[in-house]
């Protein structure tokens, strides 16, 4: 099953008018059956194309896909100032008109140039004029002599292009024409490819392409008796092929591949030199165009004239396919089409965008029971939220949970080292986000790198925020205590190696949930972190670590998943405390260490993702750390 499932409805005829659909919701539930400039529009879209198309993404968003093909007039691809569409979202591709093939034994014409614009910049309110390059015509050769007039080369396709008001103008050349066998002045042109050489002589009759918009385009081969055979028209995607012997044309060089339409489709082939006066030679293939079927901009075979099933092919319409090269000729009556060289085929503007109520970066997305789920749990650079309209969503966050602390060497009378309290877990199944673009943090566990004697270091929080000001914020929880110092306050408390650390999330301003971490009512062991669901385990029993408080759980996803449980205490050469465990008895905090000296437990780390605790350490070694936190946004389609 593809991951994005695509659903491509095209309008069949200007004839043909879709219901216009309200929002985005209405949408979906209408399932795009088709899609028109007033949906687009109305579901906060941008106008304009001859073509419009609806990509459906796993996430519930929209890619809307505009396609220009008319070249008689210029168009316009406006942005209204409402609309919904992703920031950095809108791409292009610019193709130009493909070159018309050269005649008599001529070489193929030059795909249109290739421009693609990873992102537009075209913000609300914005909007762009849209030219779409026609493909050359080809020249009928007229009269008798090798020159111009009767044997002539291709011409340049026109170019493509969008305009931006008041910006920038991205331009595809149109594609060289191929070389002619008495045409030969002009035929070393700087196109989008270059066409392809005719089989008079030399090898500078093969055109350039115009920096990297396209290739040049192949040379001719000449044989005995004064003829010859056209190399390939160049192409976005490779360089025309030479006249491979003395019976066949070069090919078109393929066009370059692309799926901005939906579906990937090849833009900018050149077309197959032509041949000469002998029954064996054949004319070259164009370079894949469209699909990748068809004959489109094949050279012509012997003494095929246009229009013949062997004659020369035209480029490709909509694809800026280069025309195929023409035939040799005896012929010499003006207008006589036997020699001519095809049409090159039209260029195309392609624009495409997403269009969603919400979107998100650095976030795993799926979707629910009709609702979109954006879960976050990266801890090394903020993802984003972008809200392109008042949402109420239903949000989960968990703190990064604390670290276990050291017990470090002191005399056996000493105490232990405390398990690493929970993160602070937030649950708000009602959270209005107004439209706007959200940092969303991820809190880190903390960490203890050092064998002496230390206190665990506290998680970090994890949060949602506007412009500085936090939406929902889970606190990290508290680092283990040591003889020394109590445990951390935060989200869940630390667990005691002293005194225990107490839990600050439920009187938070957000709320939610965390406890206490566990006491010590004796020495040489730590007591548990506090967990979400419980209050970290106690010391009642000399050298044997408490246990780590209970998660609790959550059905944010669409299935039940645990949270926030504490890490176990550690016991100097005991046995360490258990991590706190979920309501099916796995453990998600980090037991606590302990152990003898020839047979050392180290202590464990809170689980990733959960934002458990870790467990205390055993003598001279190191705490466990605090397992990563969470933030998790659902939000109705």
């Amino acid at each position: 099953m593809l991951s994005k499932m695509e659903k491509i409805m095209r309008r069949a005829s200007a004839a043909f008018v879709a219901p216009a659909l309200l929002c985005l919701a209405q949408a979906r539930a209408d399932g795009w059956t088709a899609s028109t400039q007033a949906d687009a529009a109305a579901a906060g879209g941008a106008s304009g194309g001859d073509e419009i198309r609806v990509v459906a993404n796993d996430d519930g968003s929209f890619d809307f896909i505009h396609i220009f093909t008319n070249v008689s007039a210029s168009a316009t691809f406006s942005v209204p100032s409402s609309c919904k569409i992703v920031t950095g979202s809108m791409k292009a591709l610019v193709v130009g008109g493909g070159g018309s093939g050269g005649s008599t034994m001529g070489g193929g014409g030059g795909g249109g140039g290739v421009v693609e614009i990873a992102d537009l910049g075209m913000g609300a309110g914005s909007s762009a004029t849209v030219t779409v390059g026609a493909g050359a015509k080809a020249k009928t050769p007229s009269g008798s002599g090798t020159n111009a007039t009767s044997q002539p080369c291709g011409v340049q396709g026109s170019s493509s292009s969008i305009a931006i008001s008041g910006g920038a103008t991205h331009t595809a050349y149109g594609g060289g024409g191929g070389s002619g066998w008495g045409d030969v002045a002009t035929t070393k042109q700087a196109m989008g490819s270059g066409g392809g050489g005719c089989g008079r002589s030399g090898t500078y009759l093969n055109g350039l392409a115009a920096g990297s918009q396209g290739n040049k385009g192949g040379t001719g081969r000449n044989t005995s008796g004064g003829t010859g055979l056209g190399g390939g028209g160049g192409g976005a995607g490779a360089e025309g092929g030479n006249s491979p012997s003395v019976t066949a044309g070069g090919d078109g060089g393929d066009g370059i591949e692309s799926d901005i339409a939906g579906e990937t489709l090849y833009y900018g082939a050149g077309g197959g030199g032509g041949t000469k006066n002998n029954t064996s030679t054949k004319g070259g293939a164009g370079g894949k165009s469209g699909d990748g079927t068809g004959d489109w901009g094949k050279g012509a075979d012997h003494m095929a004239v246009i229009g013949s099933a062997n004659g020369a092919k035209p480029g490709r319409d909509g694809f800026g396919g280069g025309g195929g090269g023409g035939t040799y000729t005896t012929n010499t009556a003006a207008g006589n089409p036997q020699g001519a060289g095809a049409d090159g085929g039209s260029g195309v503007v392609i624009i495409r965008y997403t269009v969603a109520d919400v979107a998100a970066s650095e976030a795993e997305a799926s979707t629910y029971n009709g609702e979109a789920i954006y879960k976050f749990t990266g801890t090394e650079s903020a993802g984003t939220l972008e809200i392109l309209r008042a949402v109420r969503a239903h949000v989960l966050a968990v703190g990064g949970g604390g670290a276990g602390a050291n017990p470090g060497n002191a005399g056996l009378s000493d105490g232990g080292a405390g398990g690493g309290g929970a993160g602070g877990f937030v649950e708000n199944e009602s959270l209005v986000l107004a439209p706007g673009v959200y940092s969303v943090v991820v809190g880190k566990g903390g960490t203890n790198t050092v064998s002496t004697q230390q206190a665990g270091e506290n998680g970090y929080p994890s949060y949602i925020s506007l412009g500085g000001v936090d939406k929902i914020r889970a606190l990290g929880g508290g680092g283990g205590g040591i003889l020394t110092a109590a445990g951390g306050a935060g989200g869940s408390g630390g667990g005691g190696g002293n005194s225990y650390g107490n839990a600050l999330q439920p009187a938070s301003e957000w709320g939610g949930l965390g406890n206490r971490g566990g006491s010590v009512n004796n020495t040489r062991a730590g007591a548990g972190g506090g967990g979400a669901g419980g209050v970290g385990g106690n010391v009642s029993v000399r050298n044997e670590g408490g246990a780590g408080g209970a998660g609790t759980n959550s059905w944010i996803t669409g299935s039940e998943t645990w949270y926030a449980a504490g890490g176990g205490g550690g016991s100097r050469t005991g046995t360490g405390g258990a991590g706190g465990l979920d309501g099916n008895g796995n453990p998600l905090g980090g037991a606590g260490g302990g152990g003898s000296s020839t047979a050392p437990v180290s202590p464990g780390n809170g689980l990733a993702g959960t934002g458990s605790g870790g467990g205390g350490g055993r003598l001279n070694g190191t705490g466990g750390s605090g397992g990563s936190g969470v933030v998790i946004v659902r939000i109705p389609l």
